[in-house]
């Protein structure tokens, strides 16, 4: 009875019915707890069903009973990489590998990781050690493509991942990999065609669902100059994504002293730097704007969660006041719309990225209250004929603050 009901909940499993297996591995484990073979399968079940806390806590009671099992080790690898503890994870990938170097599961994990760590040689490399022990790994083969495309050897990428459709054409994982791959190289058209295919294969994957929104805003050529600029500093490591924000500040205040220290070549300067601002500024609202546009297309709409909406709801309502301040300017003349329109339309940077995932959402939102409540101090002063005050000058140092806060914040999060 024992054997019959673990093998229908093995079937159950291979069937995605997770719930199901999940009750019939409950009973199980509840007559053997010091089974490691139902712990893992338990933990699977955990895992696929995103109980992350509740898988760990079965991995690490298997791994208490079979510290010599490899399979644990690689499970509970997979279980810290959900949850983006990258050094916790390639700590129970090496030892997986150590016990068992014949297994090109692990490597692909690895290699995978690696390139979530933008280690592109390394990922390289064990994708390789991977491909030797069983050449059709598909997650081998996937991870080497990114590697070979974030090193700039497109041709062997693009070569490589044809390589993983004729093993396994109808693969979700490898659809969606190929597609963000093309959507890299500049083809938002073609990776749409692959996002669509994925989605009809696995409907849950994400990694084809943030593909396929990213694919149809960039139908839009100012949005595919945005990708362009995400993918670079996306594949560029800490030290480098700051040099290029540095060398972007630096080149914005160096133009600006000369052109006012050299009316002569105002003319020329100056569109410059209105250029450099409007772009750095862009790359903060052009996700939540676009996200907007992506909530009038009959399959962009299905795409976005709830924070995404709301925040490209902010961000329309505070271009909306920007854009108030800016025309009662004009009819008007009175200097306090300058800062209607200046708060309103610099509010929409932390109203643009205030629901992102991050270290500390709570702090995010604190600071972003208080930039407004500072703006409409700031402007209802104004009107009481006090256009420069203090308010507005905490606003105008506070916005600037953020800035440079959360781009440590997102540089921190994505160089791990």
């Amino acid at each position: 009875m024992h054997d019959q009901l673990l093998q229908r909940a093995i079937l159950l499993m291979q069937q995605k019915k997770y719930r199901e297996a999940q009750a019939i591995l409950s009973g199980l484990l509840a007559q053997d707890p010091q089974n490691p073979d139902i712990l893992s399968m338990f933990c699977e079940v955990k895992i696929q069903l995103d109980d992350f806390q509740s898988a760990m806590q079965l991995a690490n009671h298997a791994i208490g009973i079979a510290p010599a099992d490899d399979r644990l080790f690689y499970q509970r690898a997979r279980i810290y990489l959900q949850q983006e503890e990258y050094d916790l994870a390639e700590q129970d990938l090496s030892h997986a590998i150590e016990l068992e170097p014949y297994d090109a599961d692990y490597f692909a994990l690895y290699a995978m990781m690696q390139n979530s760590r933008k280690r592109f040689e390394q990922a390289l490399q064990l994708s390789e050690q991977a491909l030797e022990i069983d050449p059709e790994n598909i997650y081998a083969l996937n991870a080497r493509s990114t590697a070979l495309l974030k090193l700039n050897r497109k041709e062997e990428s693009f070569a490589g991942i044809e390589g993983a459709f004729r093993h396994d054409p109808d693969n979700a994982y490898t659809h969606a990999n190929y597609g963000w791959g093309l959507l890299e190289k500049g083809s938002p058209k073609d990776a749409l065609k692959h996002f669509r295919e994925a989605l009809r294969i696995d409907p849950n994957l994400q990694l084809a669902q943030a593909g396929m929104m990213e694919a149809l805003k960039a139908r839009y050529w100012i949005y595919r100059i945005f990708l362009r600029f995400a993918f670079f500093m996306g594949n560029l490591t800490a030290k480098y994504q700051w040099g290029v924000i540095l060398g972007l500040y630096a080149a914005t205040r160096g133009l600006n002293y000369l052109a006012n220290h050299n009316p002569t070549l105002q003319p020329y300067v100056m569109p410059v730097v209105i250029l450099l601002v409007a772009f750095a500024f862009s790359t903060w609202i052009i996700t939540p704007l676009s996200n907007l546009f992506l909530r009038f297309n009959p399959y962009g709409k299905h795409l976005l969660d709830e924070n995404e909406i709301t925040a490209s709801n902010h961000v329309a309502i505070s271009l909306l006041v920007g854009v108030a301040g800016v025309v009662a300017y004009l009819l008007t003349g009175l200097d306090p719309w300058v800062l209607v329109a200046v708060v309103g339309i610099t509010m929409m940077i932390p109203l643009s990225v205030r629901l992102l995932p991050s270290r500390n959402p709570r702090m995010m939102n604190i600071y972003t209250i208080g930039l407004g409540i500072a703006g409409v101090l700031g402007i209802a002063t104004a009107f009481m004929n006090q256009t420069y005050n203090i308010f507005a000058g905490a606003y105008v140092v506070g916005i600037i603050v953020f800035q440079w806060v959360v781009n440590y914040m997102s540089i921190k999060q994505n160089n791990r």
